[in-house]
């Protein structure tokens, strides 16, 4: 089996397994259930001024910060390099693929995540019935009921 291979195998194998897990076991509400409080009715971890701020919108800059500072380093190597070694750097050893891979990898993939937040039947788990609000639990590959809006739970 060629090395390409074996990462696509390992991928589609654990997609099929999380698939899986999600159609057929309670694991995301066990999960879920660990940080809503029964007595209040809520997630008391939702609103922390200090959680947000870190988890949701600093791991967001941050994130973003890396790779601009990638995309800087990448035009820095290019700019620096002698035109008679840029054919070097453009090998698939080489810096500037490497960075240049990383930057249009991680760009494709914060692009389709975002897209596919925006065509998603889920809800947030602070929106669903089973926890007070009006949004029906749904599983993977579920479609939504025809009397509900689309609840799109996004993170940007």
């Amino acid at each position: 089996m060629p090395p390409q291979v074996k990462p696509l195998l390992a991928m589609g194998l654990a997609s099929f397994f999380i698939l899986l897990i999600n159609r057929y076991t309670d694991i995301d509400v066990q999960i879920t259930n660990l940080f809503f409080d029964v007595q209040t009715h809520s997630f008391p971890l939702k609103d922390v001024p200090w959680l947000v701020a870190y988890f949701h919108d600093g791991l967001k800059y941050v994130s973003a910060a890396v790779w601009l500072l990638l995309l800087l380093k990448l035009l820095q190597t290019l700019f620096t390099r002698q035109a008679s070694n840029l054919g070097d750097a453009l090998d698939r050893n080489g810096l500037v693929f490497n960075y240049s891979y990383v930057l249009v990898a991680s760009l494709l993939t914060a692009l389709f995540t975002t897209y596919l937040k925006t065509k998603s039947n889920y809800a947030c788990p602070w929106g669903l019935e089973i926890y007070g609000a009006s949004s029906p639990h749904l599983r993977l590959l579920d479609s939504l009921p025809n009397l509900f809006m689309n609840p799109q739970c996004r993170a940007w």
